[in-house]
């Protein structure tokens, strides 16, 4: 598949994920997130567009997921994004 493609799929998804999207998809990976959590995740992601591609702009997330939300939070999240950038390469 086209690299391209599957990082504007994986954007999309990122973009327009519901909490209960995302508690899901982090069971699929077997990774732990509240639903409590996933929405407090998802209020930061809605601030901006988000490209996983930008790193920078991942890690500037990532930090404020530790502060607002709480540090395995962000492990967790950071783990599934790991996960997706993996597709890309």
């Amino acid at each position: 598949m086209n690299q391209a493609f599957l990082q504007q799929m994986i954007n999309h998804k990122i973009n327009n994920i519901t909490a209960g999207e995302l508690v899901q998809l982090s069971s699929d990976y077997g990774i732990h997130i509240s639903k409590g959590e996933a929405q407090k995740v998802i209020s930061i992601l809605r601030k901006e567009r988000v490209n996983i591609a930008n790193q920078k702009q991942i890690n500037k997330i990532l930090l404020k997921i530790k502060r607002e939300v709480n540090p395995n939070a962000m492990k967790q999240v950071q783990k599934l994004l790991a996960r997706f950038m993996n597709n890309l390469t």
